[in-house]
């Protein structure tokens, strides 16, 4: 492990990340897409995202929002306003989907079809993968999230 080089005076560091799951959540790993559930999703891009962009503006974070294709395409503007404001987006399945229990065949497409959004829509290729369900598909998976190209490049 290397050193972490804090700032002058300070003594701690804190990594704050974001999961944008918005709607997907709802729809992918949790199977609930009822009016109820799919408003609280609503709820946190309108409401929620604006509010954690000021806190975070206020005390000069920057962070990544680990981000569904689904929240991007459902959520562009939200989402557009997360890249402006200087934060980084991650890669975070498309549906919230449970990477160990979809076929090889549906994760690699459903992979394939966020980083296509995340082009399309906000003209970038996110460089890190948070798993949208705390879970990874087989590691000696030629087509699993982990093994695919996170690389830095923008559109």
């Amino acid at each position: 492990m290397g050193h972490l080089q804090l700032p002058p005076g300070k003594k701690i560091a804190v990594n704050l990340g974001t999961d944008f799951d918005a709607q997907s959540l709802w729809l992918g790993g949790f199977n609930r897409p009822t009016q109820s559930f799919m408003s609280r999703g609503q709820f946190g891009a309108e409401v929620g995202v604006p509010r954690l962009l000021e806190l975070y503006s206020r005390f000069d974070i920057t962070t990544t929002w680990f981000t569904p294709g689904h929240s991007v395409d459902t959520f562009p503007e939200q989402c557009r306003k997360v890249v402006e404001a200087g934060h980084e987006i991650g890669h975070h399945g498309y549906y919230h989907e449970i990477p160990p229990g979809i076929e090889r065949d549906t994760e690699r497409r459903l992979v394939d079809l966020a980083f296509a959004t995340y082009k399309n829509v906000l003209g970038l290729r996110p460089t890190g993968y948070r798993s949208p369900y705390w879970d990874y598909s087989e590691p000696d998976s030629s087509t699993s999230s982990r093994s695919r190209a996170f690389s830095t490049t923008r559109a």
